[in-house]
Parts: C-alpha cells; structure tokens; sequence
C-alpha cells in the first residue's frame, strides 16, 4: 500500500527577499551559475506559466522555502544540499529530489515533473 503525502516542500538554493530575487534574475540573464530550481519554476521575472500548469496538475499543496528561511526540523533532513524538494509524510518528511537531480533538468518544466513522478513511484508514495 503506497504512503500519502500530505504536501511537497520546496527550498530553493537562494536567500528570500527583493535584493536576492534581482540577484538570481541576473544570474539567469548572464547565464551565470544560478538556483536550479529557481531557474525551472521562475522566469527573469516572474513565476513561468509552463511551472504554474504543472503545480496545478499535481494538485498538491507546495510550501516553498529559501535558504535562509527554511525550518529548522528540516535541517537534519536536508543538510544544506541545496535545491531539493521534500514529500511530507508521516512521520517525517523525505527528499524526493536532491539538488544533483534538480540541477540536471537544466531550467525544464517537463524534466522537473517527470523526475518528481518517477521519484514518488520509486518511494511508494500517492498524492
């Protein structure tokens, strides 16, 4: 019998805030090593729509989270491995994708959905 998840949990490898937001918008235009996840879900200014489909599509709930405003009960889990996205399970949440695995879909929507279902399956986990 598969594990229901109660959410998923995104960290972005990028601090919260305007300065940061500006900073990591400048990476991706001078194609300058920047947040992986942030590069798939955010545009230059803005959330893209192709991520926008897609989070509607799980029907999930998502938390998204930053470096520096992350949860400290999820620091034990994480590690400062940096993107990554966790599934909230009883009794503790479960990395479903690591920052090497976010970082190889290379900015794509798709890449990021297939990866993240291949990754509940692999778990035994419904949503």
């Amino acid at each position: 019998m598969s594990q229901a998840i109660e959410r998923l949990i995104f960290i972005y490898n990028a601090n919260s805030g305007l300065a940061s937001a500006i900073s990591d918008s400048a990476k991706k235009l001078f194609k300058l090593k920047a947040c992986g996840l942030c590069t798939i879900t955010h545009g230059l200014l803005k959330e893209k729509q192709e991520w926008k489909n897609c989070e509607s599509e799980l029907n999930l709930p998502i938390d998204y989270f930053h470096k520096d405003d992350y949860p400290n009960d999820l620091k034990e889990i994480v590690k400062d491995k940096l993107p990554c996205i966790l599934a909230k399970t009883t009794p503790k949440p479960i990395i479903l994708l690591n920052d090497e695995e976010i970082n190889s879909c290379a900015g794509d929507v798709a890449n990021l959905e297939t990866k993240l279902k291949e990754s509940l399956e692999k778990n035994n986990l419904s949503y």
